[in-house]
Formats: C-alpha cells, structure tokens, sequence
C-alpha cells in the first residue's frame, strides 16, 4: 500500500476479462475501471484493500463503454 498500484491493475483489467486481487493492501490514485461489460475483479476470499483518497472517487467504478451495455460485470471480495 506504500506505491500506487492504479496503472499495473488497470491494465490486467484491460487486457483480461477476469482479474484477481491477491490478499494485501493495493494504494489507488484513481478508481479501477470496469468498461467491457463482461468484466471481473474478484478479490482473495481474505478481502484485500484497496486504498483511495476520497476526493478520486470510488475504488471500482463500473462504466459503459460506448453503445455497449455493461450488464455482468462484477466485483467480488473488495
């Protein structure tokens, strides 16, 4: 939780319709985008943190990307 983390799990969830989130503390600048619409973030069952000053927003946002509807995209265990 000491360096930020945002760009590394942004781009596992870019390139990969389902990532997980092994057991630590993960500092975030900004909120982790889910855009694809069948995207998954999925935390170890011991629940990491995700750290995120306030003022940047949530530390998952879920989001349609274009015309595409973002209907089964999910976060488990954050």
């Amino acid at each position: 939780g000491v360096t930020d983390d945002t760009a590394a799990i942004q781009a596992a969830v870019d390139a990969s319709r389902s990532v997980y989130i092994p057991y630590g503390e993960y500092k975030l600048t900004t909120a982790i985008v889910l855009s694809s619409g069948y995207s998954a973030l999925i935390g170890d069952k011991r629940f990491p943190w995700l750290t995120i000053d306030a003022a940047n927003g949530p530390a998952v946002r879920i989001t349609a990307s274009g015309s595409t509807k973002n209907e089964w995209s999910s976060v488990e265990n954050l």
